[in-house]
């Protein structure tokens, strides 16, 4: 019997098999590095036409879920190299978001010996460590992809961020489509200022308005739907998309050379230029979060326990 023992953050955990590496490696050489490259492909077509908030609704989805698949793959090397099949059976959201936040703040963070002090430049210097290209060449492309992974873990780590995903992938919750932001005076309390005197903060067309919960009081049991918005340029997403896709490529090659694949069959994509590398940020969507909506405090509501919230419904009482 075949065993792995190894950190999912500060959690230990030990994976057993009777073919461990066999299904490690089937694992690695499972995951379809061209899903993302499709995925961004595909909606891109679709972003002037009549579902075009669809389309780059769906392109938002699926480049969160292109960040959560890139640092999966990234901290199950640092964690466990041998047994990646099992860190990323084993992990919860919670763990990569301390994962992920830990290499950003290189804070306290277990790695696997061979590892040591890891950054996003480091990793990003391992992964491309087996391309045998010009220098000069090398180095923009180890150096672009570290400050790309680097950009992308503290979207990854911002709590709006978080709220926008899961907002997203539980039943499709946004209504989609961006906000704009404008000020003016107004200079009689009972009457607005006139739209043609207020001055723009920017707006963007694409983004996506939700609801968060907000506890009132010191428990999640009374609360309310706050109303939020955010706004994102869809060529940011796409292109941040394009270059997620080439980073889990590349890692996934470098897994597979590591777990025995002959580097020949394993591909490197990149991008042309080292100018690219920060294409997810190059374009400004204005304000970029708003969170405005009337205020609840706990006087005024009625604060009632769980045991009598529960013998209200048992008792049959309606709201």
């Amino acid at each position: 019997m075949r065993y792995m023992r190894f950190m999912v953050d500060d959690k230990p955990m030990v994976c057993w098999d009777w073919e461990l590496d066999r299904k490690n490696l089937q694992y690695i050489q499972g995951i379809d590095v061209e899903f993302y490259r499709y995925v961004a492909t595909a909606h891109a077509e679709h972003l002037e036409g009549d579902n075009k908030q669809q389309a780059a609704m769906a392109a938002r989805i699926a480049y969160y879920q292109a960040q959560e698949t890139l640092f999966a793959l990234l901290a199950s090397a640092v964690q466990a190299p041998a047994c990646i099949v099992g860190w990323n059976l084993a992990y919860q959201t919670a763990d990569l978001v301390s994962v992920v936040d830990k290499i950003s703040r290189r804070a306290g963070l277990y790695t696997h010996a061979r590892y040591g002090d890891v950054t996003w430049q480091t990793l990003a210097d391992q992964v491309h460590a087996f391309l045998s290209w010009p220098e000069e060449k090398l180095r923009w492309i180890k150096a672009g992809f570290g400050r790309l992974w680097a950009g992308l873990a503290r979207e990854f780590v911002d709590p709006k961020n978080r709220h926008e995903y899961n907002a997203l992938k539980h039943g499709l919750r946004p209504r989609p489509g961006g906000f704009g932001l404008a000020i003016g005076e107004q200079r009689d309390p009972s009457t607005p200022c006139p739209p043609e005197e207020m001055m723009s903060l920017g707006r963007s067309e694409t983004g996506s308005s939700f609801f968060l919960l907000e506890k009132i009081g010191p428990t999640k049991t009374h609360f309310r739907p706050r109303s939020v918005a955010k706004n994102w340029s869809i060529e940011n997403t796409a292109n941040g998309l394009f270059l997620l896709a080439m980073s889990i490529e590349n890692v996934v090659s470098f897994l597979r050379i590591e777990h025995g694949d002959p580097p020949e069959k394993c591909r490197f994509v990149t991008p042309d230029s080292p100018e690219a590398f920060g294409a997810p940020w190059a374009k400004s969507a204005g304000p970029t979060w708003i969170n405005m909506d009337s205020v609840i405090r706990e006087d005024d509501i009625q604060l009632w326990s769980k045991d009598e919230i529960g013998r209200a419904l048992q008792g049959g009482e309606s709201d």
